[in-house]
C-alpha cells in the first residue's frame, strides 16, 4: 500500500484509510477543533410539562449545528444523525424543573421515539419545594444515519411544572460524533 502525501490544511481521505483511522487523524490536525460533527440546541422559553406525562422537550435555537442534525421548524425535539454520519456519539443534556412540594421529576435521552424504554442517561430525583431540581447527563450511543434522539422529561407533582431550557448551563441538548462504531 502506498501512503499518499497530505497537503497542509487538507483532511485525510476515508476511502484510503477507513473511517475510524480518518476520524482519529483528522481530530489531531491543526484547525480541526470544529471538524467533529456536532450539534448543541437550546430554547428561547421554558417548557411546561404536565404532571404524569412523558414530554419530549422542544428546542428552537442552535448554539451550533455542523451538519444539519436539527431543524428549528419541524421535529424540533429531535437531533437526527445525517446521512453518512452514523457512528458512536456522546449525547449530553442539562435542564431544571421548577420547585414542587411533592412527587419526583426526571429527564433522559430517548432513541427513535421510544420515550419510555430504554432510557439513556436517566436522572430522577425527589422534588424540592424551595429550589427545584436540576438534571444533567451524558451517554454514549451507537447511532445509524436517520436515528434520532430526544430529551424526555417527566414529573408527577400534581400540577404542570416548567422545565428551564433557556440557560446555557442548565438548558441544553447536544451530541458529538466520537468516531465510527
Amino acid at each position: 500500500m502506498t501512503i499518499p502525501s497530505v497537503v497542509a490544511g487538507a483532511l485525510i481521505d476515508p476511502t484510503v484509510f477507513g473511517n475510524a483511522v480518518v476520524d482519529a487523524i483528522n481530530s489531531l490536525l491543526p484547525g480541526a477543533a470544529n471538524k467533529s460533527p456536532a450539534v448543541k440546541v437550546k430554547a428561547s422559553a421554558v417548557q411546561s410539562v404536565t404532571t404524569g406525562t412523558l414530554t419530549a422537550l422542544v428546542w428552537d435555537q442552535e448554539d451550533f449545528d455542523t451538519d444539519s442534525f436539527h431543524s428549528t421548524s419541524s421535529n424540533t425535539s429531535r437531533l437526527t444523525v445525517p446521512t453518512g454520519l452514523g457512528g458512536l456519539y456522546a449525547v449530553s443534556f442539562a435542564t431544571y424543573c421548577a420547585p414542587a412540594a411533592a412527587g419526583c421529576a426526571s429527564a433522559w435521552v430517548a432513541k427513535n421515539g421510544a420515550t419510555n424504554t430504554p432510557r439513556f442517561g436517566v436522572v430522577q430525583v425527589a422534588s424540592d419545594s424551595a429550589n427545584g431540581v436540576g438534571f444533567s447527563g451524558t451517554d454514549h450511543l451507537v447511532l445509524a444515519a436517520g436515528d434520532y434522539v430526544e430529551l424526555v422529561a417527566f414529573q408527577n407533582s400534581g400540577s404542570s411544572k416548567n422545565f428551564n431550557l433557556t440557560s446555557p448551563y442548565i438548558g441544553f441538548f447536544s451530541m458529538v460524533r466520537l468516531g465510527a462504531s
